[in-house]
């Protein structure tokens, strides 16, 4: 009897503590540049290249660099500085209605599996 009760109390704790743990994750995922360069692919309804695109476009930057930093944030996931700005910028509170297509609550990003 003890034994079960043991056992009941432990799932429990983890079960609590889990939940804890994955909701801080993802607040900090869902304020991270990751989230809304595809929070704000999503709501507009084309790619993170499509994004890099536009952000360039404003800045004023060349084909080239736009292909190099997007190269390098599908090898490494960096996302340049810029494409971070124009995102911020650009995206809007209602854009935010598109985060569980994004990320499904309670899993933990891709990019953070070990």
């Amino acid at each position: 009897m003890i034994k079960a009760l043991i056992f009941v109390l432990l799932t429990l704790c983890y079960i609590i503590l889990k939940n804890y743990f994955e909701g801080r994750f993802l607040k900090k995922y869902e304020a991270s540049d990751e989230f809304c360069l595809s929070t704000l692919a999503v709501a507009r309804k084309c790619s993170a290249y499509d994004i890099f695109h536009s952000a360039a476009k404003d800045w004023g930057f060349s084909e080239a660099k736009v292909e190099s930093d997007f190269r390098r944030y599908l090898k490494t996931g960096d996302i340049p500085h810029y494409i971070s700005t124009y995102v911020r910028q650009n995206i809007r509170e209602m854009d935010h209605q598109y985060r569980f297509l994004v990320q499904p609550p309670g899993s933990l990003p891709r990019s953070w599996s070990a």
